[in-house]
């Protein structure tokens, strides 16, 4: 199961992009890709790459959406309830099991974002 993709998401994106481009049958050897990221700051990363010989024998492997795990559908109003931390852990979308929960979220000015977990068996 993936978790958090903050830091992660364009790099999982690009793999997303190699299997659903092999599973099309797209030959991608020899084509460049251009990547970008950035961050809350100002700053940016540009950079990019050719895809390698034979990636496809690395790629005909992948199975991105077995590896994401169950995933739930949200209705717009779920996910600002969640995002904005509206829900108790325990009126969760789905149950946890054998996780890290996020408790609370702290509102006042001197802490403001920090987050408590707990876990639950």
């Amino acid at each position: 199961m993936i978790g958090n993709l903050y830091t992660a998401s364009l790099y999982l994106g690009f793999r997303s992009s190699l299997e659903f481009e092999y599973q099309k049958g797209i030959d991608l050897e020899g084509k460049r890709v251009g990547f970008c990221s950035y961050g809350s700051g100002a700053s940016a990363m540009i950079f990019s790459g050719v895809i390698q010989p034979e990636y496809d024998q690395v790629v005909k492997d992948m199975n991105l959406e077995a590896e994401l795990g169950p995933r739930t559908k949200l209705s717009l109003d779920e996910y600002e309830e969640l995002h904005e931390n509206r829900r108790t852990y325990e009126e969760n979308i789905r149950s946890a099991n054998k996780e890290f929960v996020i408790v609370d979220v702290k509102t006042s000015t001197e802490s403001k974002g920090e987050r408590h977990y707990a876990f639950v068996d």
